[in-house]
């Protein structure tokens, strides 16, 4: 009998001990799910700023959180952070990070394996697995968590999840969101305890955290954050939203004001993406545009560019052949002058694909668009027939009002040689103004030029007719050069090129995203009938 108390003892002596650590881990979970921030610097080790603290804390309290910020400011650290905090102390946890490219969602996966694990190793020994590639981007975690990189779109159906991730999630169209992203937080999380009927009230609701830099006030984007902004401000509501600039970047030691100042030196510098991505403000239309920011970015659908002639010239590849049926344009809007010293004006240069359609029209696709300033005639007369030689174009459209007479005049003047490329380019003619034909020094030089002399009327009609054919989907522009790098970087010889070229070679999409921006900023009025535009410096 005092055998079987003693043993009796032993097992009671033990389950104490179970219990008191028990309740320790669950004081110190409960301690820790209560403040997120103090589990990074306690248990992981990791130094947190104070914005990274409330934003971290935040994370974990609200059941939609919208974090918009500067570039630079570290929305993928934090995320990554966030999401190693969730998995550990809440097991079996789900969670999906949805991006617009594979590449931008990857980076939280690597930010947790390259360089978290590296500094903890309590977090390191809380991790199972890891995997980075194309198929499993993944983590896994050995109470049964685990985080999922996916692409936001079609291929991503039927991924279930606790927690959503979207990174960039002005690009991710909200029907995406709505139809594929969102249906992926299916059941919560299921812990052991909701089995008992004294604690079934405890589910947790799912999390859809979202971030990304500012962006237009005419996109989805802009009314969903309104609505975040609406739902934070009613107390029966769980919703977070924020939105802070570089200027906290700059404060925190996160961004040097130096390359602040030599990004805005740079030859690709727009202040409204700047406005945009660094300074957290949504740029909008003006109240009176002719162009809608929707309604020109949906027709940015062309992947590929026709890329500035050096590349062709030295890696030996051959620019693109036309389709069958396709005809080239050349449109340059003619400026001579630097546009520091006179607002916007610089030539512009355009390559149009014009393919036929079914209905006996066409669709123009704007493969090419450069710039140049401060040019002599010469220079740029040059420019327009090496560009309509080399491109193989069938026409050039060109501004022939006021300077742009003198730049037809060297373009009919003689046949003129191209030192840079050793090649001679034959004089061109004037298709549709006789008067201005007369003036071809050659005989029987191909008539491919149409000079445009506009007035009230033709501006008018050349507005309308350009609004009317964006809505209609006549024109087609490059798609946005946020990721276009990655795109890019899987042109052969690609990494081999220098910094300069890959700038150089980005710059048809650049240049098309400061063609988007002046477009939807272009003001107008009426007069006698007729509608003139006016530009913003």
């Amino acid at each position: 009998m005092a055998s079987k108390q003693k043993k009796l003892s032993d097992q009671e002596i033990k389950q104490s001990k179970t219990d008191r650590i028990m309740n320790i881990i669950a004081e110190r979970c409960s301690y820790y799910r209560a403040n997120p921030q103090r589990f990074v610097s306690e248990f992981m080790g990791l130094h947190l700023r104070l914005f990274q603290k409330i934003l971290i804390w935040a994370m974990m309290k609200y059941d939609a959180f919208y974090f918009i910020a500067s570039r630079s400011l570290g929305k993928t650290y934090l995320v990554g952070l966030y999401a190693c905090v969730r998995c550990i102390l809440y097991p079996g946890t789900k969670i999906v990070a949805c991006s617009y490219t594979f590449k931008q969602g990857k980076e939280i996966i690597l930010k947790i394996t390259n360089d978290f694990m590296l500094k903890s190793p309590l977090l390191r020994n809380e991790i199972d697995r890891w995997s980075v590639g194309q198929n499993d981007c993944s983590i896994y975690f050995k109470n049964g968590s685990w985080m999922r990189v996916v692409v936001a779109g079609e291929s991503s159906r039927g991924a279930r999840s606790n927690i959503l991730i979207i990174d960039e999630s002005r690009l991710v169209p909200q029907k995406t969101i709505d139809e594929i992203l969102a249906p992926m937080n299916g059941a919560p999380r299921q812990p052991g305890y909701l089995r008992k009927p004294e604690y079934s009230h405890l589910q947790e609701p799912n999390k859809i955290i979202q971030m990304s830099s500012a962006y237009f006030a005419a996109s989805e984007m802009y009314e969903k954050v309104k609505a975040y902004t609406a739902n934070m401000l009613d107390p029966n509501l769980n919703y977070f939203v924020c939105d802070l600039s570089y200027a906290l970047a700059i404060k925190e030691n996160i961004l040097m004001r130096q390359d602040l100042v030599n990004k805005m030196s740079e030859a690709t510098f727009s202040d409204i993406s700047f406005s945009m991505e660094y300074e957290g403000l949504f740029y909008g239309s003006a109240e009176d545009a002719l162009f809608d920011f929707q309604t020109i970015n949906k027709r940015r659908i062309l992947p590929d560019c026709l890329f500035d002639l050096d590349y062709y010239r030295d890696s030996n590849i051959k620019i693109p052949e036309k389709k069958k049926d396709e005809i080239r344009v050349l449109s340059v809007d003619i400026a001579l002058l630097a546009s520091r010293k006179h607002d916007n004006d610089a030539s512009s240069i355009m390559i149009h694909s014009a393919i036929p359609t079914n209905a006996n029209d066409y669709i123009d696709n704007i493969l090419y668009i450069d710039s140049a300033e401060g040019l002599l005639t010469e220079e740029l007369g040059l420019i327009i027939m090496r560009y309509y030689y080399q491109y193989n174009c069938d026409y050039i459209a060109i501004d022939s009002n006021g300077i742009g007479q003198s730049i037809l005049d060297y373009l009919m003047g003689a046949n003129r040689y191209d030192p840079i490329y050793n090649q001679e380019y034959g004089a061109l003619d004037v298709i549709n103004n006789p008067d201005l034909s007369e003036r071809c020094k050659i005989k029987g030089a191909p008539k491919v030029i149409y000079a445009i002399k506009a007035n009230a009327k033709s501006n008018n009609d050349m507005c309308l007719a350009l609004r009317a054919a964006f809505q209609n989907g006549y024109i087609n522009l490059l798609m946005d050069d946020t990721n276009i790098e990655e795109r890019l970087t899987k042109i052969k010889g690609y990494s081999k090129l220098s910094d300069i070229k890959h700038v150089r070679m980005k710059m048809p999409y650049v240049q098309t995203t400061f063609l988007v921006n002046e477009l939807i900023n272009l003001t107008h009025d009426t007069s006698n009938g007729l509608v003139k535009v006016k530009e913003k410096t």
